[in-house]
């Protein structure tokens, strides 16, 4: 038996005894929280919450009434930020919801990220929150608590772990981490079928520069995008072009790698230059492979921007382009052409239909310089 063959022996078998022992560690987790929240319940008859299967933590909690906020706080009909802060860290720190989120490591936390208020709701805000392990985020974790004008939390949504890691002081260096990281791109995009933009990434994948986070790695979290079971790992986080590899910051293994956006999307930009007469020309097609090596900046900016765009919609919300069709294309959802420069449109607009100013149903048209802002496309979208 080679080398090679052993390894891949080896790493099957290892995949074989982590799925079952992360399979009941998970199932520890989820009566342990179940509980936690019987117990909660018996004080808030209205709560109903949901369990995430792939962690065993809390998803959804809906009907929660929490304690009356600790003296000082709620005396002012509008919170302050800092109060809201205090209040949702407190949550999770030291609440009788505490125990429903476990943290299984001494220095994990659950930290206010964002405060936003509620735009139907006055004085309500949103907290935006993360967990972090010792000042290192846990990759995938993020919630959102609601708190009511009195300060009261009232509902939150979440995707935590158990953050059951055992040190987060890395082993390797990083550039051990980002050395390792291209060794398993260059080995996928070698194997994968042909296409213009990877073969291009190939061929300068050492020079293509790359970045490094550490994180810690729960493969529970990302198990919707593959990720196998196994244990919580701090890990090397290492971007280069639109892949992000997770690297084991102990022994430089590849814990797990995906490209930071739907494959095969397809986006397809017209260039007006100035005319009204459709459809200019066709200066990107994702489907063909069209793509010349100078771009103007309208279009270059509108092809970042829907693909941003997209992006969001599907790996945040699970939706496919416009129409969440996933008969269309090979990534699901239909193409997404967008037409830039048209005339000297001072605007920027969806197309319904066949009209002035449109040159078929389900398009974006931009006028000069409008493909530029992010909120256009994402409002078009």
């Amino acid at each position: 038996m080679t080398p090679s063959r052993v390894s891949l022996f080896a790493s099957l078998a290892l995949l074989a005894a982590a799925a079952p022992f992360a399979a009941a560690a998970q199932q520890t987790v989820e009566t342990e929280v179940k509980k936690a929240l019987e117990d909660v319940k018996r004080a808030n008859p209205g709560l109903v919450f949901k369990i995430d299967p792939n962690t065993g933590l809390p998803s959804s909690i809906r009907g929660y009434r929490s304690q009356a906020p600790s003296a000082g706080l709620g005396a002012s009909t509008t919170p302050t930020e800092a109060e809201v802060r205090q209040v949702v860290e407190a949550l999770f720190a030291q609440s009788e919801l505490t125990a429903a989120f476990p943290q299984k490591n001494a220095t994990a936390k659950v930290e206010a990220v964002k405060v936003r208020r509620d735009p139907d709701v006055k004085g309500q805000n949103i907290v935006h929150v993360q967990q972090r392990v010792n000042g290192i985020p846990v990759f995938g974790s993020s919630g959102r608590v609601t708190v009511n004008p009195s300060l009261a939390v009232t509902q939150l949504t979440a995707s935590f772990s158990t953050a059951a890691v055992e040190t987060t002081t890395p082993s390797i260096t990083e550039a051990d981490a980002i050395s390792s990281a291209r060794a398993k791109l260059k080995e996928e995009l070698s194997q994968r079928k042909r296409d213009l933009l990877l073969d291009q990434l190939l061929a300068k994948i050492d020079e293509t520069a790359a970045r490094t986070e550490l994180s810690v790695f729960d493969p529970a979290l990302v198990k919707a995008r593959g990720a196998a079971p196994g244990p919580i790992r701090l890990a090397y986080l290492v971007t280069i072009d639109a892949f992000r590899v997770f690297v084991d910051a102990a022994d430089k293994k590849i814990l797990f790698f995906y490209r930071d956006q739907p494959s095969a999307m397809l986006r397809r930009v017209y260039d007006m230059a100035n005319s009204e007469k459709f459809p200019g020309k066709k200066l990107i097609d994702e489907e063909t492979g069209e793509r010349p090596d100078t771009l103007t900046p309208d279009v270059e900016i509108a092809f970042r921007n829907i693909g941003i765009v997209r992006d969001y919609f599907f790996l945040v919300h699970g939706r496919n382009s416009f129409d969440d069709n996933d008969a269309d294309g090979p990534a699901g959802g239909a193409p997404l052409e967008s037409y830039v420069r048209y005339g000297s449109l001072q605007n920027a607009h969806w197309c319904p239909g066949v009209m002035k100013g449109c040159p078929k149903a389900n398009v974006m048209v931009y006028g000069p310089s409008f493909a530029g802002a992010l909120d256009i496309a994402g409002h078009e979208l």
